[in-house]
């Protein structure tokens, strides 16, 4: 009895071993996937690459980086190669994005849960960066584009809806409400800060189409497109959303009330969920 009472032990550790290790490369996995969708999204706006990020090259030489140098707002390619410090504690730059072999070799020197932790809270950052880089590059699209020849001060007046100009005074703002923060080299605070500022834009989203454009669409009789519009939003609005949607296969299946799907605790007594998604 004691025999299988050690093998069971054994076997358990293994487990919870295995796990962890396949939540790390997990993580690692869903980092270099957003960076890579990141650069590719900004390939069609060479501009905006060279003027605000900083593309990380492979087996670039770095250096150790223990905390957050005072960086002028006002610049974005003077700032430090690096995301978080080596340890994983200090906030450094959120306009640089890590080559994939470097993502492999992020906070390895780290115990464990150290790791799991920073490694964490980068794919926060860089998850929420990436999607809401998607969402500006996107809208500025609907508005003037590089090459028109408009003045300076029309150019000034459409800043704040659409064009290249408009990418940039979103870029900026972003920056502006990190510098703005209690604690600006804080991980966890900017995580925070992006996650709701990616909210923030998909709501507005979702109140424009549901509302807003349905009832532009009426003012000017255009009832076609208004039909066409509310029998299509459903399938786009409620993949942006973070409804709970129950399906077979989704990562979101009830919980015993009174759990929220969406909380952490949910998330420590139900971590199986994440690998229906």
């Amino acid at each position: 009895e004691e025999a299988e009472k050690v093998k069971r032990e054994l076997v358990k550790d293994y487990c919870q071993k295995l796990s962890r290790q396949i939540h790390i490369h997990s993580l690692r996995g869903q980092i270099i996937a957003n960076c890579n969708s990141l650069k590719q999204l900004l390939e069609d706006f060479p501009l905006i690459e060279k003027t605000y990020f900083i593309i990380g090259q492979h087996q670039e030489k770095k250096t150790t980086i223990k905390e957050a140098p005072q960086a002028d707002a006002r610049t974005f390619q003077e700032r430090p190669h690096a995301l978080l410090t080596d340890d994983g504690k200090v906030f450094v730059n959120l306009w640089y994005i890590p080559f994939p072999t470097e993502v492999l070799e992020m906070f390895k020197m780290l115990p464990e849960k150290a790791a799991h932790r920073a490694l964490y809270c980068t794919l926060q950052i860089v998850a929420a960066l990436h999607d809401i880089v998607s969402y500006v590059l996107s809208f500025a699209q609907l508005g003037n584009s590089c090459g028109d020849s408009r003045s300076l001060k029309n150019m000034e007046l459409t800043a704040d809806w659409g064009g290249i100009e408009g990418i940039g005074a979103e870029l900026r703002d972003i920056q502006n409400l990190i510098d703005g923060l209690q604690n600006p080299h804080d991980p966890k605070e900017v995580a925070s800060l992006l996650l709701l500022r990616r909210e923030v834009m998909i709501l507005q989203f979702d109140a424009a189409v549901r509302h807003l454009i349905r009832d532009a669409l009426l003012s000017t009789g255009n009832i076609s497109a208004f039909r066409t519009t509310t029998d299509n939003m459903y399938h786009g609005l409620t993949a942006l959303s973070d409804s709970v949607v129950r399906t077979a296969f989704s990562s979101m299946l009830p919980v015993p009330q009174p759990l929220d799907p969406h909380s952490h605790r949910t998330f420590m007594l139900y971590p199986w969920r994440t690998f229906l998604a």
